[in-house]
């Protein structure tokens, strides 16, 4: 877990309510591998937010009280927006997160809630909008030979704002991003080709992305995704 990661964990984990923190508690004990379910004196990656949000979410459709479904799918759709600071899962691939679609879900449930169903309401009010990382949302580009090694991008402020890049090939990879001033915000460089770059733009921000490859290097094609 990375520290932007960290520190926004930090600061979501103590919102939970008393009914909230029960629910949980209620949804994945013991529905989790034993890795996951035993690190609770901590704040989960956003990759376990990830998994937990769906194993929240299939316990709800089995439930048949229309209540116990919609506190369910509001905890769902609440670790769900815990896990949106990191899109990319080990190894590269893009995590699949149809946040607006569960948001959608649980408010149709909370309509059918009883005596909870302000509070439901207000628990899904607080949550961030889907509005975040790049203008648009997620993004993947593919560099081919002969394409222009930089591309343009533009930010949410507030957010984290995530680059990864990766080669067709095993080759040297350096990602440098630069802001409209000239300024960089991040220069790595991987041996094997796979290089991530996170910073947090204070308000709207548009940004030059350059793929190199030192040394001419056989990369192939440069996948490109932001978050």
């Amino acid at each position: 877990m990375n520290a932007f990661d960290e520190s926004r964990q930090a600061r979501k984990w103590p919102r939970l309510s008393r009914r909230s923190a029960t629910v949980f508690a209620g949804l994945v004990a013991g529905a989790l591998a034993p890795g996951l379910a035993g690190a609770e004196e901590s704040p989960p990656s956003a990759v376990e937010w990830l998994a937990r949000a769906d194993i929240a979410r299939e316990q709800a459709y089995a439930a048949p009280d229309p209540q116990r479904r919609a506190e369910a799918l509001v905890s769902s759709a609440e670790m769900l927006s815990w896990a949106k600071g990191q899109v990319f899962l080990p190894g590269g691939g893009v995590a699949s997160i149809d946040y607006e679609t569960r948001l959608a879900e649980a408010r149709q449930a909370v309509e059918k809630a009883g005596d909870s169903r302000d509070d439901l309401l207000d628990r899904l009010a607080r949550l961030p909008g889907i509005d975040r990382g790049r203008e648009g949302g997620r993004q993947k580009v593919v560099q081919r030979s002969g394409d222009p090694d930089s591309i343009n991008i533009r930010f949410e402020g507030g957010a984290p704002a995530i680059v990864y890049a990766r080669t067709q090939f095993p080759a040297p990879l350096r990602l440098r991003v630069r802001d409209e001033a000239g300024n960089i915000l991040c220069n790595e460089e991987r041996v094997r080709g796979r290089v991530l770059c996170r910073w947090r733009p204070l308000s709207r921000q548009s940004v030059v992305v350059d793929t190199i490859t030192p040394n001419g290097g056989n990369a192939g094609a440069i996948s490109i995704f932001t978050n």
